[in-house]
């Protein structure tokens, strides 16, 4: 069996969705749609006749990436099982009979350095990443994973971050324009907030091929990954 239309570019995220996770939700959002990924995320359809566990494992095997965050699983007040048990969705589907997911890859991210040892001992020996409950530096992690793991040409994480400081502006500048107020965009669903991504990543491309410059990111990352894709359906 072959995997499905777009396996190759996609990107499951697995994250909180609490309140105070959003700034980081939303930097690993654009970050992984920068370096051309397809973004999936639970948020993304929203059918309450759907099993949200059914839903869960399709956009899992549909995305050959998936980025896991268990920061938020701790053996002291109200730890969330959510995080771990989707990455073990994802490891069960990479390590399991079927070889269609044999390339499946993730990488798994906390808080601190060897915090999870205390709680989740099972993963001890793979490359857990910490990002410190810092933005700049999830961005940091996510593309020195990216460039590890693809063995593509990506822009250096000082320039993802500084497109996502311009980003920011944008966003602000936009949405109010569009009506929105600033409480209202805390409330902002996900795949309404990647399309503003995406319309932004769009305007800076073009801008780069106006200015006679080129988009680094789609040129050595997601063409050749599509490419893939396309050869192995």
């Amino acid at each position: 069996m072959s995997p499905p239309t777009g396996y190759a570019t996609s990107v499951f995220i697995n994250c909180p969705f609490d309140q105070e996770f959003l700034g980081m939700k939303r930097a690993m959002i654009f970050a992984l749609a920068f370096s051309g990924l397809e973004v999936r995320i639970a948020t993304e359809s929203s059918d309450s006749g759907e099993v949200r566990c059914q839903k869960i494992l399709a956009l899992i095997q549909a995305s050959r990436f998936s980025v896991h965050d268990i920061s938020r699983m701790s053996p002291g007040g109200e730890p969330r099982y959510n995080m771990p048990f989707e990455l073990g969705l994802d490891l069960g589907l990479r390590y399991g009979p079927s070889p269609q997911f044999d390339d499946k890859l993730c990488l798994v991210l906390d808080s601190e350095p060897y915090r999870y040892r205390r709680y989740f001992s099972d993963i001890s020996g793979q490359d857990i990443r910490d990002h410190q409950n810092d933005p700049e530096r999830l961005v940091k992690v996510l593309r020195g994973w990216l460039q590890a793991t693809l063995e593509k040409r990506l822009p250096g994480p000082t320039s993802i971050w500084e497109s996502y400081s311009r980003f920011q502006a944008f966003f602000r500048r936009e949405t109010n324009l569009a009506g929105w107020k600033a409480e209202d965009l805390i409330e902002m669903e996900d795949p309404e907030y990647l399309l503003w991504v995406q319309d932004f990543l769009q305007q800076e491309e073009v801008g780069a091929v106006l200015s006679g410059g080129g988009n680094p990111a789609e040129e050595g990352f997601s063409s050749d990954l599509q490419e893939k894709d396309a050869s192995e359906n």
